[in-house]
Formats: C-alpha cells, structure tokens, sequence
C-alpha cells in the first residue's frame, strides 16, 4: 500500500459535500467582509461635500466634540483618505483572505478544516480585537457614538418601501450566486492543491475511510456478545468486569 495514503485520504477535498461546506461558509464570511466594504464605499460616496474640516461634524447634544456626533459631510482630502486607507485595503485584504483561505481550508484533513475554521475566524477578528485593547474606552464609545448623516429621499408611497426591500433582496440573491460560482469555478479550474479530477481518489478513499472509521463495536447497552469488541481478553473476563 501507499505509505502516504492516509494522508492523501486524510484530505478534507476527499469528501466533497464536507468540503464544499466548509468552503461555502468561508465564502459567506468574506463575503460578509466585501459587503461592509461596499456600504462604506456608498455611505462615503454619497456625503455631500464641504470645504472646511469643521463643516464635516455636526454634534446632536449640542456639546462640542462630545456625546453622538454625525458626520454630515467631506472634504476633498477626508473622502480620498477614506478610500485609500479604509474602503480599498479592506477590499484587497477580503479578497487575498477569500483567496488564500480556501486554499488553506482544503489542505488539510477532516480535523485540520476545522481548526483551519477557526485560526481563520479569529485572523479576521484581529482588527477588532486590538479595537477593543489598545484603544481608551472614552474613544471607542466615540467611535461607537460617531455616526455617517445623510438626508435620503422622502418615502410617498408604500410601493417604494417595497421597491426598496427587493432591490436589497436582489442584491443579497447576488452575493448568494456569486458565492456559488466562486465556489465552483475555485473547487474545478484555481485551486492547485489536488488534480480537479477526483473521481479515482474519492473511490480509492471511500474504502479505506470505511474502513478505518467504522466503529468496531456497533452495539450498546450492556447485553449482546462483546467478543467482537474487545479482541483482546476472553469474552469471561469481560463478562465479570461488566
């Protein structure tokens, strides 16, 4: 036999539904990631502008860089600065984690995926994490209280609620499709770490896996023959020690 065919065996993209599982959730996540990056880059983009810095912050408990704080507009340098050093690094960083994650994922075997998951779900905490530790808590409740202003459109008929929640909808039904097809087109023509066809492998592991995860015992309680579970011993001693 194969001497690495327990490792080969052992890889998560052996078994496809569990894969393509766990490779649709990682896609979700990031996708979540792209999302927050675009809601930005149209709250960001749809400020109107001012000329002076001062102009940018209006202060709704009329205490001066206290207490809820908008932001009802921006200046030429302020909205380039947001792109540049928010909207555009979070979408480079969202897609090399969508990227090298997936790669990541489906490198290892069934336990290695969900540690995988997990060192993952906390590298895309980490902004947080340091939001929370290294900022003084009077400046992250003014972070917290610091919100994005701007007048919309005045609603006169129901319809355009309506009209409204299905452009969301269609919007979200668009993500969900693009997941799918990223998942497939990675899965069959990007991903590099196994040959895209599996078939051979999947049927050469499928007996080996059956093989080597079937309990040798399949009953429980405390009757029936226990010779086949416990191979070593007499079946009396096992008796008197139950």
């Amino acid at each position: 036999a194969y001497e690495l065919k327990e490792e080969i065996c052992g890889m998560a993209i052996s078994k496809s539904l569990f894969c393509y599982t766990i490779l649709f959730l990682w896609t979700c996540t990031m996708l979540c990631e792209l999302r927050t990056a675009q809601r930005i880059l149209s709250t960001v983009y749809h400020l109107p502008s001012c000329t002076l810095a001062s102009e940018m912050l209006a202060f709704q408990d009329h205490i001066a860089f206290e207490g809820r704080c908008c932001i009802v507009g921006l200046t030429r340098w302020a909205r380039s600065l947001l792109y540049l050093l928010v909207v555009l690094p979070k979408f480079v960083i969202s897609c090399f984690l969508l990227h090298i994650g997936s790669r990541w994922l489906i490198s290892g075997s069934f336990s290695d995926m969900i540690l995988n998951s997990l060192a993952l779900g906390f590298v895309i905490e980490i902004d947080d994490l340091l939001f929370a530790t290294m900022v003084p808590i009077t400046q992250q409740t003014q972070v917290i209280n610091t919100k994005f202003f701007f007048e919309e459109k005045k609603v006169a008929h129901l319809r355009e609620v309506d009209e409204r929640h299905l452009k969301a909808y269609k919007r979200t039904g668009f993500y969900m499709g693009f997941a799918l097809v990223y998942l497939l087109v990675y899965m069959r023509y990007v991903q590099s770490v196994l040959p895209p066809d599996l078939a051979e492998v999947r049927q050469l592991c499928s007996e080996y896996l059956s093989e080597h995860t079937e309990p040798i015992c399949n009953q429980t309680g405390y009757l029936g023959d226990y010779g086949g579970c416990y191979p070593y011993g007499s079946g009396d001693v096992i008796g008197e020690s139950l």
